[in-house]
């Protein structure tokens, strides 16, 4: 089995990991891609993309509460693994590499342990190194920042070569996108503006994860963070803010996007059956990553999320909801 390769334990955290051939991973570790029904934003042409990778024990139960607003929030026990894998292409025709990798860990004990995964060097298949680190421990989370920045400095770190008069500019952003307790706060709120703090502008559940609860929703704020956003080609997704509308708006470099003229935060519904009756693979997607949580998923979750499990034929028995 492809795995993640500890290869040596600190006194303290963090402790470095490796993974040999990222391309394989999360395929043949168990893991699931999460496709929620709103697209994530992408690079020009196709040439970045995001995808949520999932595991979770055989028998996992993900337990569903209630937030301070009342609303649903799933809580995942011990045991999931929940990777953001970021990848990159040179051109359209040109295989993926693996570019950047946050995640968490749920241990045994119920605390969250990050982690944070880059390229040794530019090209295809090069193995990814990396470190774990507990959520509550800042000081471990400052030396990965500064090992990853170390890296990007002597030009490792980059699924592409990174020139030496670029390099102190990757190191920058990479701290500036690196707090990930204050971006993965649990139960927090959809924002109703387009502009965040975080840069992100869907809500978390109770395990601070994104993803899970946007795939059992069929609306959600659609993200800015990439220059092209595909829900603007897909007509099976409605983009709106409030009552009207959103405004589309495009550049000559193939970027596209939309906004609202209050500044509020577009959002996004995808029209499932519409979806289906043009056999796009992106409703089958959506479909197979409501299966996985379905299938672990507490009886007041199968309650709580009964019509997105409906719309895709999942419809829970008087057994599921005991």
């Amino acid at each position: 089995m492809i795995g993640w390769v500890v290869i040596g334990l600190l006194a303290a955290p963090p402790t470095p990991l490796r993974v040999e051939h990222p391309a394989a991973y999360w395929t043949a570790n168990g893991f699931v891609p999460l496709a929620p029904p709103v697209h994530l934003p992408e690079g020009l042409a196709g040439r970045t993309r995001t995808v949520v990778w999932l595991k979770l024990p055989p028998d996992a139960v993900v337990r569903t509460a209630r937030d301070a607003r009342g609303r649903p929030s799933l809580r995942f026990p011990p045991g999931t693994v929940a990777d953001r894998v970021e990848s990159w292409r040179p051109r359209p025709d040109a295989p993926y590499r693996v570019a950047d990798v946050r995640g968490t860990r749920i241990a045994a004990d119920g605390a969250q342990i990050f982690r944070a995964m880059r390229p040794e060097r530019p090209g295809v298949g090069a193995a990814l190194f990396g470190f774990e680190w507990r959520r509550d421990d800042a000081a471990a989370g400052e030396a990965v920042v500064e090992a990853v920045q170390a890296a990007l400095r002597r030009g490792a770190g980059s699924a592409w070569p990174l020139p030496p008069a670029r390099r102190e500019a990757a190191a920058a952003r990479y701290r500036r996108l690196a707090d990930c307790g204050g971006c993965h706060t649990p139960d927090r709120p959809d924002s109703a503006r387009a502009r965040t703090a975080s840069g992100v502008r869907r809500g978390t559940d109770g395990s601070g994860f994104y993803v899970p609860r946007t795939v059992l929703a069929d609306a959600a704020p659609l993200e800015a963070y990439r220059p092209y956003d595909p829900n603007a080609d897909d007509p099976c997704v409605r983009v709106r803010c409030g009552v009207a509308d959103a405004s589309r708006w495009a550049r000559p470099n193939g970027a596209v996007g939309f906004r609202c003229a209050d500044g509020s935060a577009p959002r996004g519904t995808l029209d499932l059956a519409c979806a289906e009756r043009a056999a796009r693979p992106h409703a089958a997607a959506v479909c197979a990553s409501r299966r996985v949580l379905y299938d672990h998923l507490d009886a007041a979750g199968r309650r709580a999320y009964a019509p997105a499990f409906r719309a895709c034929g999942l419809e829970p028995t008087e057994e599921d909801l005991r």
